[in-house]
């Protein structure tokens, strides 16, 4: 690991979500143990809210020196990410997510699923017809599948859009947005309807 390319405050924020892990590597007996011991008994949301705590903060309240606390992030680090064959990732936990958008009724809503019995592709149609009274509408398409790695979870987020998938749409906006004919802001906050008319499409 470059020491100078990696940020403190980004390994922290990294290992307050690998508990687990943290706990396997405190077995080792490492010299950073003096740190890592007591780091894991705090309740770090009641101590800093939201936020990140500094190595300053830290070193002040587990009574370490600041450089040698940043070498002890640094070791860690490399202990739990670049040492992982030595304690494997084991993502043992699957959930899905239906994310359901309909830009007609400006509405969205989120379908928690632990299991599907066959995974839907990009494209592929979807008739939902419980939904018909929350939509008005039962026919939808995958529009993007997205995957999230937690400490031991995998999360599968399946976005469907309502109608039919349109090809020749699906590539003409993924173009627009490389060539940058559409900002973000428009991806994010304009309908197909109106970015087709930006990009002269149908007229």
């Amino acid at each position: 690991m470059n020491k100078g390319q990696i940020s403190t405050k980004n390994i922290l924020f990294d290992l307050m979500r690998l508990p687990g892990r943290l706990k396997i590597v405190l077995e080792k007996g490492n010299e950073f143990n003096v740190f890592l011991s007591p780091f894991l008994e705090c309740d770090w949301e009641k101590e800093f809210g939201d936020k990140i705590p500094s190595v300053k903060q830290l070193s002040i309240r587990f009574n370490i020196k600041y450089d040698r606390l940043r070498n002890y992030l640094y070791e860690i680090y490399d202990a739990v990410i670049d040492e992982a064959w030595d304690v494997p990732f084991e993502f043992s936990e699957i959930e899905y997510w239906l994310e359901i958008y309909s830009q007609k009724r400006q509405i969205a809503v989120n379908l928690f699923c632990k299991s599907i019995p066959v995974l839907p592709r990009v494209g592929e149609s979807i008739d939902i017809p419980f939904l018909y009274a929350y939509f008005e509408n039962s026919r939808y398409y995958v529009q993007k599948i997205s995957h999230e790695f937690t400490e031991k979870k995998q999360v599968v987020h399946i976005e469907l859009h309502e109608g039919e998938f349109n090809p020749y749409w699906h590539f003409r906006k993924a173009q627009a947005e490389e060539e940058g004919e559409l900002s973000f802001e428009e991806l994010m906050n304009k309908s197909d309807f109106e970015l087709k008319y930006k990009l002269k499409i149908g007229r």
